[in-house]
């Protein structure tokens, strides 16, 4: 039996985190949820993912800050990392997408999302 695959969630809106909570879970993946940047980074110095899927206009701690946490201190994770974004061009203008797995825009594409959660939870 192969073990559960984790991922985590962080994302501010309660209706988004309830969709993919239901989309993970029944496509086989454990999922832990954070609703803002703190307690993502929390969560993120304690455990390991297989995936995260990261909102990057969040209550505390932006996504960017949580991509530039992981890049200095678990570098290993940032392949991991989706972003998830309702976010301008112009606010991504200045973005090096090469720092995470993917981006894909809101709204999203359920068959996307999840091809790029299988790919990052096969990461060795």
């Amino acid at each position: 039996m192969t073990p559960e695959k984790r991922v985590l969630v962080v994302e501010d809106d309660a209706a988004i985190r309830a969709f993919l909570a239901t989309l993970l879970s029944h496509s086989g993946y454990t999922c832990d949820f954070s609703p803002d940047g703190n307690d993502a980074v929390d969560r993120l110095r304690n455990a390991d993912y297989d995936a995260i899927l990261l909102d990057l206009m969040l209550p505390g701690q932006f996504g960017f800050d949580i991509i530039r946490f992981l890049n200095a201190e678990r570098p290993a994770m940032s392949p991991r990392v989706i972003v998830l974004t309702a976010a301008s061009h112009a606010t991504l203008r200045d973005f090096d997408e090469s720092q995470v797995h993917t981006v894909i825009r809101k709204p999203f594409d359920i068959d996307q999302l999840l091809a790029n959660v299988r790919a990052c939870a096969s990461i060795g």
